[in-house]
């Protein structure tokens, strides 16, 4: 039997608690204001879990992070799309390390945090839907991890409070940003070395995920920053970059 309901309705906290103590298989949709987010279940743990968007996806933030090359990347996106027409999917993650790109701690280490990041925004939510799909999983070799969500939940209590308060001002990973001209902040500024490094990317001409990028950030460590810069009065947006479309409002997928 699936689980659906309205974000603004239900606790999606208490929605994965009832999965986890189910000990149930399955696929939860979190369709927010900013993206639709993926959370795979085996036997009532995660397993995996990516949003919508595809600039966050793993080989791309492996990429981004220097874990791997594009040239890795695209061998192994080809090997992947290959396997697949042949019959035999399995997971990006799964071919780099079969092709010694990276090793399976960092796989692992890796698919930890982004089952955490997306755990965090699908509960930062507090619009949208839900809908949990029973027994529609991974592959069986695709499972690469089996992480608590409630402990996941519960050691990000603070994160998952920020993230609803940033998205109370920031709407979308297109919005651009731009100094100040006229800033009312009086006295000394200080910054800290990562938020110095998204103050300079914000030109008037980069949208968030762009930042996020070119900063070697999540959008999330983005946001935080812009959010105290703009509580700060250090910064003003500007409106939306024309090469990013704004994310969909409860997308259906």
């Amino acid at each position: 039997m699936s689980i659906e309901g309205d974000i603004a309705d239900f606790s999606l906290e208490e929605v994965m608690q009832v999965i986890g103590q189910g000990r149930k298989t399955g696929t939860l949709a979190v369709e927010g204001t900013r993206e639709t987010i993926w959370v795979y279940y085996k036997e009532g743990k995660a397993v995996f879990a990516t949003p919508s968007n595809l600039r966050e996806q793993l080989g791309t933030i492996l990429v981004r992070e220097g874990a791997i090359s594009e040239e890795q990347l695209e061998l192994a996106l080809r090997t992947q799309k290959r396997m697949r027409a042949e019959g035999n999917p399995i997971r990006l993650g799964m071919i780099l390390v079969a092709m010694g790109a990276i090793d399976r701690e960092l796989l692992d280490g890796k698919i930890r945090h982004q089952i955490k990041e997306s755990i965090y925004a699908a509960i930062g939510e507090r619009a949208g839907r839900f809908r949990f799909f029973p027994d529609l999983d991974l592959q069986e070799e695709d499972i690469l991890v089996s992480m608590d969500v409630q402990q996941i939940i519960l050691e990000g209590a603070r994160r998952i409070e920020e993230w609803s308060q940033i998205k109370d001002v920031i709407q979308s990973y297109s919005e651009v940003y731009a100094i100040n001209p006229n800033p009312t902040t009086s006295g000394a500024i200080n910054l800290t070395s990562p938020e110095w490094k998204v103050l300079s990317l914000l030109d008037g001409r980069r949208h968030l995920s762009a930042i996020a990028e070119a900063a070697a950030l999540t959008r999330f460590d983005v946001c935080r920053i812009v959010f105290a810069l703009l509580n700060m009065n250090i910064i003003r947006p500007v409106g939306d970059g024309a090469d990013e479309p704004a994310i969909p409002h409860a997308a259906k997928e």
